[in-house]
């Protein structure tokens, strides 16, 4: 097959050339003595207790229970450099299964240059806790007008608070008739100033999408690792849930 040139190009041949994280299905026969195997992407996912992480093209999904606590994008990241935004569905992805309780993703921004990777890592000691860490770099010297994360989470919640006020935690609590952990946010990265809240609808108490973004524009050193992003993302139901 012919892939097209381009970040979409890109994107369907390192698709295509990952035949590792294809699972195999059947073979069909086809007219004239043709067949054709049939394969099943796999996504990646890694499970601790009863909490579970799929990742899929640089979205982030957040399960509990096999419920999805996310939705549409779930968690993803952006870039904005020379007045143009660089989102998740502009990148190329690759990942790697570092083990069953950690993945790390990789992306590169076409034609800029520049590269993230990001480690999800499930939390050995804590139940139900995941660390998010992104790093960025780029292979000249550019300045960044912003970084962000974003995290679109079902409408099975409301906001516990509105911003990174109280020890840079921000969270999320299920309505009452839902049965649902809270969702907390914790930004464990001092290097890096932030800010953080909901957005898209002024109405506060009703919004589930919240945003993380670098408090001003940074700039990168040639060939330089900057970490823009070290967070946990932890699940509390019981008595922990009195936020």
């Amino acid at each position: 097959m012919r892939i097209k040139k381009g970040a979409k190009g890109r994107r369907l041949s390192r698709l295509f050339n990952s035949r590792d994280k294809f699972d195999y299905i059947d073979r069909i026969e086809l007219p004239h003595n043709y067949y054709a195997n049939v394969y099943c992407y796999r996504i990646p996912e890694i499970k601790k207790d009863d909490l579970l992480i799929k990742v899929f093209n640089g979205r982030i999904k957040i399960f509990y229970m096999n419920r999805e606590l996310t939705k549409d994008t779930g968690v993803t990241f952006s870039s904005v450099y020379n007045g143009q935004e660089y989102g998740y569905e502009d990148a190329v992805w690759d990942f790697h299964d570092i083990s069953p309780y950690q993945i790390e993703a990789f992306c590169e921004w076409l034609p800029l240059g520049l590269k993230q990777s990001i480690m999800i890592e499930m939390d050995s000691d804590k139940r139900n806790t995941i660390n998010i860490s992104a790093t960025l770099e780029s292979p000249r010297d550019i300045n960044l007008e912003s970084w962000r994360m974003d995290a679109i989470m079902s409408n099975a919640y409301r906001l516990i608070n509105s911003s990174y006020a109280v020890d840079n935690v921000l969270g999320i609590k299920p309505k009452k008739t839902e049965k649902l952990p809270a969702v907390i946010f914790t930004y464990l990265n001092p290097d890096m100033s932030i800010q953080a809240g909901p957005y898209g609808s002024p109405y506060y108490r009703n919004i589930r999408s919240m945003c993380v973004t670098a408090d001003s524009g940074f700039g990168l050193k040639k060939g330089m690792p900057k970490k823009v992003l070290d967070m946990n993302i932890s699940l509390m139901s019981g008595p922990e849930q009195q936020l």
